[in-house]
């Protein structure tokens, strides 16, 4: 049996559509129970019946779960200008879902390319939950975590194996709530911030392959190593991620999303156009929204050698820290 979770509002669930469509279609095979549990935060109910209408031709279970507002368990208010409130919702897992020890948190913005069985059978009870690192800037990662240091691991929370019951029986719940409240709401990247700021042990490192992100496409590994600023994967743990990638994960990046009108360029475009297309979503289109600092990070690295940027890049961090 298979325990995935998602997040989502009425925005994103086309997108929601899409990924699980693709974890649906290449996982039908290797799982008796496909449980999905969608934290709902404001999905329309023309959405959910497509998305149960989906779900039933692969005989899996679908779950929507009100998260309600979040702020209510908070003294102050959380920063959702950039980051609407669903993304805040997976650090309540444990008490959403709580009859369940382990689940496997994705998120919307994805496609998964093969199966789950492997990462799911891993043995994570020592383990708050096992993720892939992230590729950021060693000074960027630090603001992030707001209470950290340079060689504390910081994983993307795209993509997690969760335990569940060590969340619990560590009322884990509780440290991210006073995490919160201690930094008054405020994070560079949301709840991932929170998660890396409390999770600084007890948390396993997993391959690439399962949360490919952008510049594992954009960058040679060099120039990775010289952005990242650590060589934790080898060369040939990223040419494998490429290669195969299990979850690609499209997190918002200087080549924006394969979903933005016209973005032809996007090397999942087209990809993604048959997903969606094969989805009970296949409008799926929206404007591009790439920020100013995202489009002025795609000029340097299209005409400036990636040492030069990253050092442009690192100073600008420093002035705004």
């Amino acid at each position: 049996m298979l325990n995935v979770a998602y997040s989502s509002d009425e925005n994103f669930a086309p997108y929601l559509g899409v990924s699980i469509f693709s974890l649906l279609k290449y996982n039908k095979d290797d799982f008796n129970e496909i449980n999905l549990y969608i934290l709902d935060n404001g999905i329309k109910e023309e959405s959910k019946e497509k998305l149960i209408k989906l779900c039933d031709a692969y005989n899996a279970k679908i779950f929507f779960i009100y998260v309600g507002n979040i702020e209510n368990k908070l003294e102050v208010s959380i920063n959702i200008e950039d980051s609407p409130s669903s993304v805040y919702a997976r650090l309540f897992l444990s008490s959403l879902l709580e009859d369940i020890d382990k689940v496997l948190y994705l998120d919307a913005d994805s496609l998964i390319q093969g199966s789950l069985k492997e990462i799911w059978e891993l043995d994570i009870d020592n383990y708050y939950y096992a993720g892939v690192l992230d590729v950021i800037p060693p000074i960027y990662k630090l603001n992030s975590m707001i209470e950290g240091k340079i060689d504390d691991v910081y994983i993307n929370t795209g993509f997690l194996l969760i335990n569940l019951k060590r969340w619990r029986e560590n009322k884990v719940e509780e440290k991210f709530i006073k995490f919160i409240n201690k930094h008054k709401g405020k994070f560079l990247h949301a709840d991932q911030s929170i998660l890396n700021g409390v999770f600084k042990s007890n948390v396993k490192i997993i391959e690439p392959k399962y949360n490919v992100l952008q510049p594992f496409y954009d960058l040679k590994y060099q120039d990775l190593v010289k952005w990242v600023g650590f060589d934790y994967y080898t060369k040939d743990d990223i040419k494998e991620a490429i290669k195969n990638p299990i979850f690609i994960h499209f997190a918002i990046s200087i080549n924006g999303r394969p979903w933005f009108k016209g973005n032809t360029n996007h090397k999942f475009y087209y990809k993604y156009k048959n997903y969606a297309n094969l989805s009970p979503f296949k409008n799926i289109y929206i404007e591009e929204n790439i920020n100013y600092k995202m489009k002025i990070i795609g000029f340097l690295m299209k005409n400036f050698p990636m040492r030069f940027v990253s050092f442009v890049y690192n100073i600008y961090l420093r002035i705004i820290s």
